[in-house]
């Protein structure tokens, strides 16, 4: 995909144990690649990640649980966005009338956050909430998001067990925390 030349900054997030979705900005004036190849799509980054103008933005979110390399290359004829597989002997032949399907690549653009927001809620609801799938699924509360391995303890635990009943969730999950205290000296 070549976007016009005027794209020229990145936002994407890098991902590692206990410092998922680590939000990086890119200034694209050389060529630029980032990738997973841990074979889960968070494992190095996460796979999506947004160019943007001086009044538009395009989001791109690659919908695999695997690999994937991306690679921005501005130029004169515009931004150039090559998203592939990361194993560079990775071949496939494909005959004259045969075909081959890469993961779904979602591509939104947006000219202010507000309508971004808007925009992936209705598709949301348009779409994805529709599945029978999702009538299947129990709510869960993950508290790793909330504490970040800090300030964790039984009470507060037990604090967010009754809000979620409350709010009818169906479980709770005792992501992180549980090993001891937040301190670096601390042997793991």
């Amino acid at each position: 995909l070549v976007l016009p030349a005027s794209f020229s900054q990145l936002t994407y997030c890098t991902s590692g144990w206990g410092s998922e979705c680590t939000q990086q900005q890119i200034s694209l004036t050389a060529d630029f690649s980032f990738e997973n190849t841990r074979g889960r799509s968070s494992g190095e980054c996460s796979p999506f990640f947004t160019v943007s103008s001086s009044d538009l933005s395009v989001d791109f979110a690659i919908c695999t649980s695997g690999n994937y390399r991306v690679t921005l290359s501005p130029g004169d004829a515009g931004l150039q966005i090559t998203i592939r597989e990361p194993d560079p002997s990775f071949e496939i032949t494909v005959q004259p009338g045969q075909s081959f399907s890469y993961p779904t690549i979602l591509i939104h653009s947006y000219s202010s956050q507000r309508q971004s927001y808007y925009e992936k809620h209705l598709y949301q609801q348009q779409t994805m909430l529709r599945n029978p799938f999702f009538e299947e699924l129990p709510v869960l509360y993950n508290h790793w998001w909330a504490y970040i391995d800090k300030y964790i303890d039984e009470d507060t635990i037990l604090e967010n067990a009754r809000i979620a009943q409350a709010l009818g969730v169906d479980m709770l999950v005792l992501d992180s925390g549980w090993y001891g205290k937040d301190d670096p000296e601390e042997d793991s």
